[in-house]
């Protein structure tokens, strides 16, 4: 029997295939994601080296640490994210594009920067050797950056995915 069940180009299936329990996502969200995941990889990266210049060397506590290098990490994941894996150019639109960028970012960073600072409160008098709190610090950096990772994803494709109007999209020739 021939399987009429098809994927638009949202990822959503129908037909057999969701009856049968199995999710079809298209080849473009697919690809997408992958160059999400490399962006956020970088962004990672750079918001780890970032916590590790300033929180080791005492240059600053924890909170401001995870915060300088949530920033860092937001700067790099909006550029190559808006360039390279939703193919925009041009002048963002601020309202459409930046403002709601900010919103999600924002809150993922209240996330991330609110769970490593419950985590240092916590592990801190356990543990006199900043190293050994260094280490639990970007632990428990990564472990909120992963958890929410999936929701910012659906997120910013809502903000930077070609599924909207063209209307309220910046424009994807360069200017």
């Amino acid at each position: 029997m021939a399987d009429e069940s098809t994927a638009n180009s949202d990822g959503a299936v129908s037909g057999s295939a969701k009856r049968r329990g199995r999710l079809r996502v298209s080849k473009k969200l697919r690809i997408t994601f992958a160059k999400f995941a490399v962006s956020s990889a970088a962004a990672t990266v750079t918001g780890q080296l970032m916590l590790v210049l300033l929180f080791w060397t005492h240059w600053t506590t924890a909170g401001v640490s995870s915060a300088i290098a949530f920033v860092a990490g937001a700067v790099v994941n909006y550029f190559v994210n808006r360039r390279w894996t939703w193919g925009r150019r041009g002048r963002a639109a601020f309202r459409t594009e930046l403002l709601p960028y900010i919103a999600v970012i924002g809150a993922y960073g209240v996330g991330t920067v609110g769970i490593t600072k419950l985590v240092h409160m916590w592990i801190a008098p356990m543990l006199e050797d900043t190293a050994f709190r260094g280490v639990a610090l970007n632990g428990s950096f990564l472990l909120a950056t992963a958890l929410l990772f999936l929701l910012k994803f659906v997120l910013l494709d809502r903000v930077f995915g070609d599924r909207g109007a063209a209307g309220n999209r910046a424009t994807t020739s360069p200017s």
